[in-house]
């Protein structure tokens, strides 16, 4: 509902803030793609089991940090780097949530808790129905500001209440 949504209003950032033509634009979108394979290539060699949900949590929050800082930036090389951070943190959110379920899940409610994730990935539209109305109010980079912060916010809230969601697991090998 927080990060995702930004996708809607690049374009719109690209041409009022930015400058940009639709060429330079789609270039810029490109960039957080190219953060997304690197990430997702380093996730596949390096992450293991006991640091999903490490990976996951700090990738979501550097997502949403580098969504709030490309939406503040003026800079077209601020801006691409921001949103090549961002893809880095993506990667480590997209590859580790179905992980974390999959490998949580007892097998016979894996299709459920699958479901489960997909009813909330469906959930994408609400953010950018929320995100337009609010641009229109505040105009698209505030909007996007505005929400990605409070997406910061409510991980951070999640983190304080839950800090088990950044423990190592206990292995029972020692």
């Amino acid at each position: 509902l927080f990060g995702f949504a930004y996708a809607a209003m690049l374009p719109v950032i690209g041409e009022e803030t930015l400058n940009l033509g639709p060429a330079a634009i789609g270039a810029l979108a490109a960039v957080e793609g190219f953060g997304a394979l690197v990430g997702a290539v380093l996730a596949a060699f390096i992450a293991r089991p006991a640091h999903f949900n490490r990976i996951f949590v700090i990738g979501s929050v550097v997502y949403l940090a580098m969504i709030a800082a490309f939406s503040a930036s003026t800079s077209v090389p601020i801006s691409a780097t921001a949103l090549l951070i961002a893809g880095l943190g993506l990667a480590g959110f997209a590859a580790m949530q179905g992980a974390i379920l999959l490998s949580s899940a007892p097998a016979h409610l894996r299709g459920r808790v699958m479901g489960v994730l997909m009813v909330c990935i469906g959930a994408a539209p609400i953010g950018v129905l929320q995100l337009g109305w609010l641009a229109e109010q505040l105009g698209a980079a505030q909007a996007v500001h505005f929400t990605a912060l409070v997406g910061v916010a409510m991980l951070l809230a999640c983190i304080w209440r839950f800090p088990q969601m950044l423990r190592v697991p206990k292995t029972n090998a020692g």
